[in-house]
């Protein structure tokens, strides 16, 4: 069971696999997954597909967070 923490987890992906195991090892979090589509995002090194990737998933919430944009922009927000 996770300890427990004044922290709030975000997971910015709508993996099936990270919310099972986030659950099952007692997790509190909130989905907030970005409408990116991850197949028109290439770079040469592995290195820098993660981190583009990473960047182009936070950039949307971070809009959120810092303008108080409407949500809407979302694919998906659930409470777990």
């Amino acid at each position: 069971m996770a300890a427990s923490s004044s922290l709030r987890l975000i997971l910015g992906s709508s993996s099936a696999s990270r919310r099972q195991i986030l659950a099952e090892m007692g997790y509190s979090f909130t989905l907030l997954s970005a409408d990116i589509d991850e197949k028109e995002i290439r770079k040469e090194k592995p290195e820098e597909l993660v981190v583009a990737l990473a960047h182009a998933k936070v950039t949307p919430f971070l809009l959120l967070l810092f303008k108080n944009l409407d949500s809407s922009s979302f694919a998906r927000k659930e409470k777990y």
